[in-house]
């Protein structure tokens, strides 16, 4: 956090962690302001920490991406290639939804750095 925005002056990180039910229900987050970035990268942390997946995304999750990305949102893989998943119903999906372009320009190459660094 402190590689895009430094320090918060009072001490309060301007980042939470949003523990919301629904894959559909961030992307709404999303769509609607409320939001400005969201990433669901557990199974990437999964394979890292070596942990047995058990819930994550799926491709029926993120089916609606195209209403973000016609809205102007960006939704891609972590990576920050297109969103190019299997279509089944087991396959896990990672994947980094961003308001708009000028803030996936600004959060993008951070994002990849720590993950780089995360991953190996």
């Amino acid at each position: 956090w402190d590689k895009l925005y430094g320090e918060s002056s009072d001490g309060t990180p301007l980042v939470f962690n949003d523990q919301y039910i629904s894959t559909g229900g961030q992307f709404y987050e999303i769509l609607s302001g409320h939001d400005r970035f969201v990433a669901d990268i557990r199974p990437l942390v999964f394979r890292v920490l070596d942990i047995e997946e058990n819930l994550s995304a799926h491709p029926y999750d993120v089916c609606c991406a195209l209403i973000l990305e016609e809205a102007g949102c960006i939704v891609e893989h972590p990576d920050g290639s297109p969103l190019n998943c299997q279509l089944d119903t087991t396959s896990a999906v990672n994947w980094v939804a961003y308001a708009n372009p000028e803030l996936a320009d600004h959060i993008r190459p951070v994002l990849q750095s720590v993950l780089g660094r995360l991953v190996g």
